[in-house]
C-alpha cells in the first residue's frame, strides 16, 4: 500500500508526468475562481490597451497621438469547469485514456457547476471578484463567456472567458443618483436648525450662569431684526411679484408667457381656493385678488410674529432660551412665507442671513448668530423651490449665497461648534450640488448684435425660429418700443 501511495505521490508531484510533459501537474491544473466558482485555466493572456487617440489630417503623411491616460486591461482565459475532487484512480484513468480525457473528474459534479457559473456571469450585476493565476484577487467585469461540450472531453465543460479590470473604489453609478432635492435640503435644514438652537441655548445658559444680564443685548438685537423682517414683505419687487403663479391655475390650455410664473416651481397654495370651472378671465381676476389678499395677511402675520419675539426678548431668561429660539424660527418662517417669489426670498432673506448685532452687550452675539443661521436654513428652502431662468442666473445666485454660508461656517469653526459647523457644511454642499446640476441643463444667456430698429417678433423668429417668444425679448431687453429694439440684445441660447 505504501508503495502505491509513493507511486501516486511521485506521479502527482511531477514524476512521470513531469518527464512526459516537462512541467508539474500542479502548474497544469492552475485553479481560478469567478464570484467564488472555480475553474481550471489552460491558457490565460493579458491585453493592456493604453488610451491613445490618433489624430489624422488630410494630405498629411503623419499622424499625431494624444495620450488620454491609463487604458483598460483585458484578461482572457481558456480552460474548463471542475467539479468536486475525483478519486486518484479516476483521475489517472482519465489521463491514461488517450481517446477521452476527463481532467475535471466527476461528470455529475461538473455539470452541476454549469448553471451557477452561467448565473454568475449573466444574472449578477456589477463587478465581481476574480482570482487570477498570477495577479491574485482582482475586481473585474465579465465581458464575454462561452461554454462548450465535446465528445473527446466527456465530463468537462470547456470555457472561454474575457474580463476587464475595474477600480473597486470607483463610484458604482457614473451618472450619479436621482435624489429629491427638496427632501434633501429639508433634511439638512432641520439638522441645521436643531444644531443652531442647541448652540444658542448652550451659549446663553452659560452666560446666565456667570451672572450676566442678557436682556439689553437680546432686546437690541431683536429690535433690529424685527424692523428688517417687517420691511421684507413690503419690498417693492416682492409686492409686484406677489401675483406670480397664475399660470399654474390656468393649466396648459392658456399661457401667460415664459415668465408668468416667475421663479416658482408650483402654484401658490392660496390658489387652491379657486372654484372649479371658472373662465380664464374669472380665474385671473379671482386669483389675483386671492394673491393680493394673501400678501396683506402675511404682512400682518410677520408684524405679529415680530411683536411676539420682542415681548419674549424683553422678558428673556436662560430658562426660556428654547422658546425664544422657536420664536426666532417662527419669525423667519413667516417672512419666507410672506414673499411669493423664491427669487425674492433669496434676495431678501440674504439680509437676515448676514445680520450683525448692533451692540457688543452680552447675549447680542449669540442672538444674532441664531438669527443668521435660521435665515440660512430658510434660504435653503427657497433654493429648493427656485427655478433659475438661465444657467447664468443659477450661477449668479450661487455666487451670491455661498459666501453667506462660508462666513457662518467659519464663525462656527472659530467657536469650536462642531455640530453647527458640520450641519452648515452639509447644507452648503447640498445647495451647491443642486444649483450646479440644474445650471448644467439650462440655456445660457448670451449677447447678440442684430440689425437696429427691428421688431421683437421678427427678432424672436430670427433667433429662436419661434415668433411667440417676443415677450421674452421685450422683458429681458426693455426696448423703448417693441417695434424698435436695440442693436444689442440678450437672449437665451435655446
Amino acid at each position: 500500500m505504501s508503495g502505491a501511495l509513493s507511486a501516486i505521490s511521485s506521479l502527482t508531484d511531477g514524476g512521470l508526468l513531469s518527464s512526459l510533459l516537462g512541467t508539474n501537474l500542479k502548474d497544469i491544473l492552475q485553479a481560478s475562481t469567478w464570484r467564488g466558482i472555480g475553474f481550471v485555466v489552460n491558457d490565460c493572456s493579458m491585453d493592456v490597451q493604453p488610451s491613445i487617440v490618433v489624430h489624422e489630417y488630410p494630405y498629411s503623411d503623419w499622424v499625431q497621438t494624444e495620450d488620454m491616460g491609463r487604458g483598460k486591461m483585458i484578461l482572457s482565459f481558456s480552460g474548463y469547469l471542475k467539479g468536486d475532487p475525483a478519486s486518484f484512480s479516476g483521475l489517472l484513468s482519465s489521463i491514461t485514456s488517450f481517446g477521452a480525457t476527463s481532467p475535471g473528474g466527476g461528470i455529475d459534479a461538473v455539470y452541476k457547476k454549469e448553471q451557477p457559473f452561467i448565473d454568475a456571469v449573466n444574472k449578477i450585476r456589477g463587478p465581481g471578484k476574480l482570482v487570477h493565476p498570477t495577479l491574485g484577487s482582482v475586481a473585474a467585469t465579465c465581458l464575454h463567456a462561452a461554454l462548450s461540450h465535446t465528445k473527446t472531453t466527456i465530463g468537462t465543460i470547456g470555457i472561454s472567458l474575457e474580463f476587464v479590470l475595474v477600480d473597486p473604489n470607483a463610484n458604482k453609478n457614473l451618472f450619479g443618483t436621482s435624489t429629491n432635492t427638496q427632501l434633501t435640503l429639508f433634511g439638512h435644514s432641520i439638522s441645521s436648525l436643531v444644531s443652531c438652537a442647541k448652540n444658542f441655548i448652550g451659549g446663553v445658559t452659560g452666560l446666565v450662569s456667570m451672572g450676566l444680564n442678557l436682556v439689553a443685548g437680546v432686546v437690541a438685537t431683536v429690535g433690529g431684526v424685527v424692523r428688517l423682517a417687517e420691511s421684507i414683505p413690503a419690498d417693492a419687487a416682492a409686492v409686484f411679484n406677489c401675483v406670480e403663479g397664475l399660470g399654474f391655475a390656468l393649466g396648459s390650455t392658456v399661457t401667460l408667457g415664459r415668465y408668468a410664473n416667475g421663479n416658482l416651481t408650483q402654484a401658490p397654495p392660496i390658489l387652491a381656493q379657486l372654484p372649479v370651472g371658472l373662465t380664464t378671465q374669472a380665474t385671473l381676476d379671482q386669483g389675483t385678488a386671492l394673491l393680493i389678499a394673501a400678501g396683506v395677511t402675511n404682512q400682518a402675520i410677520v408684524a405679529a410674529s415680530g411683536a411676539s419675539l420682542e415681548t419674549m426678548a424683553a422678558n428673556f431668561t436662560g430658562a426660556g432660551a428654547a422658546n425664544f429660539a422657536n420664536a426666532v424660527q417662527a419669525l423667519v418662517a413667516t417672512v419666507s412665507t410672506a414673499v411669493n417669489d423664491p427669487g425674492d426670498q433669496l434676495r431678501l432673506l440674504s439680509a437676515m442671513a448676514s445680520y450683525q448685532p448692533p451692540t457688543p452687550l452680552a447675549g447680542a452675539s449669540q442672538t444674532a448668530s441664531l438669527i443668521r443661521r435660521t435665515a440660512l436654513c430658510a434660504l435653503a428652502g427657497a433654493v429648493s423651490t427656485y427655478t433659475p431662468s438661465s444657467s447664468n442666473d443659477a450661477q449668479a445666485r450661487l455666487a451670491e449665497i455661498t459666501p453667506l454660508y462660508d462666513a457662518e461656517i467659519e464663525a462656527a469653526a472659530d467657536l469650536h461648534d462642531v455640530e453647527s459647523y458640520s450641519a452648515l457644511r452639509d447644507l452648503r454642499q447640498t445647495i451647491w450640488d443642486d444649483l450646479t446640476n440644474r445650471a448644467a441643463f439650462l440655456p445660457e444667456l448670451v449677447t447678440l448684435n442684430v440689425p437696429a430698429m427691428m421688431p421683437a417678433c421678427v427678432l424672436s423668429q430670427l433667433v429662436f425660429q419661434d415668433g411667440s417668444r417676443e415677450n421674452e425679448i421685450i422683458l429681458r431687453n426693455n426696448p423703448v418700443h417693441p417695434l424698435f429694439c436695440n442693436s444689442t440684445i440678450s437672449v437665451l441660447t435655446f
